[in-house]
C-alpha cells in the first residue's frame, strides 16, 4: 500500500508523540527519584555532622584519659 504524503506526515507525526509521551514519563520518573536521592542526601550530610561531632567528643575523653593525673598519695600511672 502506498501512503500519500499526508498519510505519511500523520504516522511520523503519530510516532514522535508516542516517543514524547514515553519520554516524559521517563522524565517524570526519573524527577521524582532525583526528588528522593537529594533527600536521601541531605539526611547523610547531617548524619555526618552528628558523627562527626560524636568522634570529636569521643577523641578529647580519650585523650583525656591517656594523659598523665597527679595522683596524692599513690604512685598510680
Amino acid at each position: 500500500m502506498h501512503l500519500t504524503a499526508k498519510e505519511e506526515h500523520h504516522k511520523k507525526l503519530n510516532e514522535v508523540e508516542r516517543c514524547y509521551a514515553t519520554i516524559a514519563c521517563q522524565f517524570g520518573i526519573v524527577k521524582g527519584v532525583h526528588g528522593k536521592l537529594e533527600h536521601s542526601v541531605q539526611e547523610a550530610i547531617e548524619l555526618n555532622k552528628k558523627l562527626t561531632s560524636v568522634n570529636k567528643r569521643q577523641e578529647t575523653k580519650i585523650s583525656n584519659l591517656k594523659e598523665p593525673h597527679c595522683w596524692s598519695g599513690n604512685d598510680y600511672p
